[in-house]
């Protein structure tokens, strides 16, 4: 977990224009990525938010 903390947004939000940033690092099957996405939606805390899937070789 990298915690960036709080930032000045790219652009406004809700009208908000700070946010606080995260970086989670972690292995887990796909659906869990999919249940995650399905929570940061429906979360009112999570201004946005991306899933990236990493390539392992």
């Amino acid at each position: 977990m990298d915690r960036w903390g709080k930032r000045r947004l790219a652009y406004e939000i809700k009208h908000l224009r700070e946010g606080y940033y995260v970086v989670a690092h972690f292995d887990a099957p796909p659906a869990a990525a999919k249940e995650l996405d399905r929570v940061f939606r429906i979360t009112d805390e999570v201004l946005r938010h991306i899933i990236v899937r990493r390539e392992v070789n």
